[in-house]
């Protein structure tokens, strides 16, 4: 290694000056780094950085996915799908077996012909009855039973004329002899009541020991001579036996008779004092129990009046005109064929709405696509399976050429900052942001209400936004399609700002 020496006199300042400077590397650095530091304000005060709610969400087909559910239970019949298929709006999907509904629609359509027919049969009969004439062709093997019917209509009619007359003669017949009765009765109750007051003035005669009655009243005038001759009578014997005991016991006094014969002739002195008294009393008794007997026999001879009298008053006006009776029987005829009627019509609409639905039975019995697209299947079926009503067999996802949207499941926290029309970054599982990149949106609806995650319990609001591209290029130049189905974590930008307010909001210098 060389040494340089320098003599001490020829050193200067400026010299010292000039060797005492910084190295030319530490300048330029520096030079560097303020550079660098003035882009970064610019960039900091032009950049933006955005806020955003994280969201889960659902690529949909932008027409609906159609579901399709099995209508018409019963065995499958042909099956024209597989998975993955394409269809048509219109193709026949499957089938499910008819026969069944086609012999019951065969059954409705006779029941309903039948219907009509006798509806049409009512009809007619109600204008016959109306028009009194047999509008019916005993020919005619549909009309028969109702020409029939009509005949026999008139018979009864003609059968209560019959019934009419026979009742009006036995009402005639009836009156006549109550009538008779009646008076025999009235003659009756006058001949009782005569006999009542004649039995009385009898017995007021023996009271009084007088004849009462006019000797024109021959029967009880002499009556009451003959009771009296025989009162007389018994009062002679009476009398005669008395004074043969008087005499008798003068002589049993002196010894001239026995007292056996004494006591005879007081037996038989008493035997005639009886004999007066019990005829009297006999007499009178039986003159009291014809007056009781004639008094029953006025009491039932007036209730016999009373019901003659009655039975008479039931009849007065109970024999209804002929004419009368032939208008009820009219009325009644035509009462009971617009009850007819109105059964028929409702059977009749009830068997038309049956047929209604086997009809559409039998037409949902051919499953069809609603729409273009690919079948999607849920279940598999085969010729022969027995399929419920309303079961879910398979689904139609419109064509992919069909405008995508997403479904986005925002948490109840954060829907307050989602509005229309902000902006929505997609990440998509199938395809890596750091490979694929992300898609942009627009949120286009905003459900009003929440829904409740019946698994986890989560509140969420449902949000429909659009999907700008339906392909995404890889870094490498890979292309794929987004499909229907495909989940994404999506960021609905709330709100933008410059970086530089960010990081001085970060460092409180900004509020």
């Amino acid at each position: 290694m060389k040494t340089y020496i320098q003599d001490l006199k020829d050193i200067t300042d400026s010299r010292e000056m000039l060797e005492s400077k910084p190295h030319f590397f530490l300048a330029w650095f520096t030079y560097i780094l303020i550079g660098i530091f003035v882009v970064f304000l610019i960039w900091a005060y032009y950049g933006q950085i955005d806020d955003y709610v994280k969201a889960i969400g659902t690529v949909r087909p932008g027409e609906k996915i159609s579901t399709i559910r099995n209508i018409v239970a019963g065995k499958v019949d042909k099956v024209n799908f597989d998975q993955g298929m394409r269809v048509r709006e219109g193709d026949v999907l499957y089938t499910i077996e008819v026969d069944g509904l086609l012999s019951e629609k065969e059954k409705l359509e006779e029941k309903i012909n039948i219907l009509e027919t006798e509806n049409r049969n009512l009809l007619k009969l109600k204008k016959s009855v109306l028009e009194n004439k047999n509008l019916f062709d005993n020919d005619n093997i549909d009309e028969v039973d109702f020409y029939n019917r009509y005949r026999k209509y008139e018979t009864d009619r003609l059968v209560s004329v019959e019934q009419y007359e026979s009742q009006r003669i036995e009402i005639a017949q009836f009156e006549n002899e109550s009538s008779v009765n009646l008076k025999f009765s009235q003659s009756r109750i006058e001949q009782e009541k005569g006999k009542l007051g004649k039995y009385k003035l009898l017995e007021r005669s023996i009271e009084e020991n007088k004849n009462l009655f006019d000797p024109k009243d021959i029967e009880f005038y002499n009556q009451y001579v003959e009771y009296e001759m025989n009162v007389k009578q018994l009062e002679m014997q009476k009398k005669q036996k008395t004074d043969n005991y008087n005499k008798l016991k003068k002589l049993f006094e002196v010894g001239g008779i026995s007292q056996k014969d004494l006591e005879d002739a007081k037996n038989q002195m008493e035997q005639a004092v009886m004999d007066l008294d019990k005829y009297k009393n006999e007499y009178v008794l039986n003159i009291k129990s014809n007056i009781r007997q004639t008094n029953q026999n006025i009491e039932e001879i007036a209730a016999t009046i009373e019901k003659l009298s009655s039975v008479a008053q039931m009849y007065d006006g109970k024999l209804i005109d002929k004419e009368l009776i032939l208008e009820k029987m009219k009325f009644d005829m035509l009462v009971q064929i617009d009850a007819e009627l109105t059964a028929n019509k409702s059977n009749l609409d009830n068997a038309k709405v049956s047929l209604r639905n086997i009809e559409i039975n039998i037409d949902n019995s051919s499953v069809r696509a609603p729409i273009d697209g690919i079948v999607n299947v849920y279940l598999e079926i085969n010729k022969g399976d027995f399929l419920q009503g309303a079961l879910e067999i398979a689904t139609i996802v419109p064509d992919v050429s069909t405008e995508y949207k997403v479904q986005l499941m925002v948490p109840n926290e954060s829907i307050a900052e989602v509005d229309m029309g902000q902006k929505i970054k997609y990440h998509f599982h199938a395809l890596p942001f750091t490979e694929y990149g992300e898609v942009e949106g627009i949120v286009q609806k905003i459900s009003n209400d929440s829904r409740i995650d019946s698994e986890t319990g989560i509140s969420y609001y449902v949000v429909e936004a659009t999907l700008e591209d339906t392909k995404m290029e890889s870094y490498k130049g890979d292309i794929k399609e987004i499909k229907a189905g495909m989940v994404c974590d999506a960021q609905i930008v709330t709100k933008s700002r410059s970086i530089l307010r960010w990081l001085l909001e970060k460092i409180n210098l900004r509020d």
